[in-house]
């Protein structure tokens, strides 16, 4: 097996590995942990506001976590990086200026309707960090792991078609078949899955809570996909060696 295909292949384990990573879990319909939502809010002022410290506060540290993440993943490209961070910025400064209003607040009823605001209107944990991880793993599939998947794909098959001819069985003829199939779904899955994540906006999650759900299983099918095709390549390899 010569070195270039063995170094292709070993990059598309450790990219496709990545990209696998960065499929999270979905957030809950509550847009956080159960009960964290503005049903059942505090009906006393001081406790509404206690409430929106806390949950204000909570998204405000997980947003200045993930922007310096957002800023160094080398997976987005640069207009999808640009996007994310456009929205998280954006909800980073809506948290603070809520947290500031609704402790400003003098009384219940305005207090209970800008506390309902941290949820419907910006679903931090239900769109905004899913999206981006979302986005994340759909163009680390689309422009790197499949890429090199199908580079490694027509490597292989030039070699069982030349240098190896000697040692290409059926075996590893269907191997190599269902490589190509295998990749062509990846991309099938992946391709715009990115564009559809970044998409969706507060208003269409609270329109329809599963709306983030086809995209995360895009990127789930596509990630099985690639990785059959690695396993694939892998079986085909060491007949070659």
């Amino acid at each position: 097996m010569r070195p270039i295909i063995r170094t292709a292949l070993v990059s598309t384990l450790t990219l496709a590995a990545l990209a696998a990573g960065a499929v999270p879990a979905m957030a809950s319909p509550t847009d956080s942990v159960a009960g964290d939502s503005a049903v059942g809010a505090p009906a006393k002022l001081s406790a509404i506001q206690a409430s929106a410290a806390a949950k204000t506060s909570a998204r405000i540290a997980s947003l200045n976590a993930a922007i310096p993440k957002v800023t160094a993943n080398t997976a987005l490209t640069d207009a999808d990086r640009s996007t994310i961070l456009g929205t998280l910025n954006a909800d980073l400064a809506a948290m603070r200026s809520l947290a500031a209003k609704i402790a400003a607040d003098t009384d219940a009823a305005t207090a209970r309707t800008d506390y309902a605001s941290i949820f419907t209107g910006y679903r931090v944990y239900a769109v905004a960090l899913p999206q981006a991880h979302f986005a994340a793993a759909a163009d680390a599939l689309t422009d790197t792991v499949i890429p090199r998947l199908t580079a490694a794909e027509s490597k292989l098959a030039a070699a069982l078609a030349g240098k190896h001819a000697s040692k290409s069985t059926p075996e590893l003829q269907a191997k190599l078949a269902d490589m190509t199939t295998q990749i062509a779904a990846a991309k099938a899955a992946a391709d715009g899955t990115a564009a559809r994540a970044l998409a969706v906006t507060p208003p269409d999650y609270n329109a329809n809570h599963a709306v983030m759900a086809p995209i995360r299983a895009s990127i789930v099918s596509a990630h099985a996909a690639a990785k059959v095709a690695r396993a694939d390549a892998k079986s085909i390899m060491a007949a070659l060696k």
